[in-house]
């Protein structure tokens, strides 16, 4: 029976490396040969059928004969240029069916994707003199259908990049990369790519998703400043003391400012809630940390990793408080990029314009209560 998409029939694949006969009696017994000879007997029924139920086998015998490599590496086999060809033509194979099953009709390039991605969101950033987009550090968790979070995805996305596929950053993740990393522990055969270390595929199984809100669960987050106090969606005082943030800690919660002067509030959870959260990674004019104490404001920072505020944004959120009619004075105000451990009154931040080059101020706000 001839190859069906270069992979042998078993008994062709035995008769090519020499095990039948009386050679195949007087040759030492292998382990790995045997196995993969019975695995070919399990793919033989899939070699052209480009269905998801033909993986499985498939990548059964790609992971037999990349053990067989690895345990042969210092060994001169007849059987290894044979062994060495079926890998290939059992990989080709693989990523053939991987692409028919799951890619999208119409064929991308995921590195003009990012190229076109990344200029965008450069643009975006460099038009607005008030206002910042999320920082290109953050593209992959735009990019991405459920918004996953940038680490530990990176490496597997520079990976991504650099392919020719239909598939989606996630569906490549879960259908090449991370098979390839489980049968190919050792980088035998994936010694160029296509491979993510052991630690990792755990959290690449299970990556943590950031939450990304619609209009409806955004409005969830408004605080409406009314008279110098700030109120939730429900109307109640807006009050930070059972949140958090990753900077700041407890008693703080991240906000960010629309570009329509909405103010949107709540607690920081790492990997599952950033500032990018509230506006689906929309634009903003300004985003930090800001805390809250029954309504008034007691503390505010421009921390943000997402949108990575500068001191512009800083002067504009005191200048909304200040319009809102929040005492400014009595907030205290630091600006943890450019002036670690300093705070300030948020007045004498306004009239600096940001600005924190010689100052010296005291401590942080006390921390408001639950």
């Amino acid at each position: 029976m001839p190859a069906i998409n270069d992979i042998p029939t078993s008994h062709d694949f035995k008769v090519l490396i020499g095990r039948t006969g009386i050679s195949g009696v007087i040759k030492k017994h292998d382990a790995n040969i045997t196995n993969i000879l019975r695995l070919l007997q399990n793919v033989q029924p899939y070699r052209d059928q480009s269905t998801q139920a033909a993986l499985a086998p498939l990548r059964a015998l790609r992971k037999e004969c990349i053990a067989w490599v690895m345990a042969n590496l210092s060994r001169r086999r007849a059987s290894r240029p044979h062994i060495l060809e079926l890998l290939n033509a059992v990989h080709r194979r693989i990523g053939n069916v991987i692409e028919a099953v799951f890619a999208d009709r119409v064929i991308r390039q995921p590195r003009e994707n990012w190229q076109i991605l990344k200029e965008r969101s450069n643009l975006e950033m460099n038009s607005r003199r008030v206002g910042r987009s999320v920082d290109p550090a953050f593209l992959i968790e735009r990019a991405t259908p459920s918004h996953v979070s940038a680490f530990p995805f990176e490496p597997a996305f520079n990976q991504y990049r650099e392919a020719q596929t239909g598939l989606k950053f996630e569906t490549w993740m879960e259908q090449v990369l991370i098979p390839q990393s489980e049968e190919d522990p050792f980088k035998v055969y994936f010694n160029t790519g296509g491979h993510v270390p052991s630690f990792l595929i755990t959290r690449l199984r299970q990556p943590q998703r950031v939450k990304y809100c619609n209009e409806t669960e955004r409005n969830d987050y408004v605080i409406t400043l009314e008279q110098g106090v700030f109120r939730n969606a429900s109307g109640d005082l807006f009050h930070t003391g059972n949140m958090g943030t990753g900077t700041a800690g407890p008693g703080w919660a991240i906000f960010v400012i629309g570009m329509d002067n909405t103010f949107y509030g709540g607690s920081h959870r790492t990997g599952q809630f950033h500032h990018s959260s509230f506006l689906s990674a929309a634009p903003v004019q300004a985003a930090g940390e800001i805390a809250v104490n029954k309504g008034k404001v007691i503390g505010l920072t421009n921390k943000t990793g997402h949108y990575k505020s500068r001191s512009a944004e800083l002067v504009r959120t005191l200048f909304l408080l200040k319009r809102g009619g929040v005492d400014i004075n009595s907030i205290r105000v630091n600006d943890p990029f450019r002036a670690a451990g300093i705070w300030i009154s948020g007045e004498e931040c306004l009239k600096a314009d940001g600005i924190f080059t010689g100052k010296t101020g005291g401590a942080k706000p006390i921390q408001v209560p639950v």
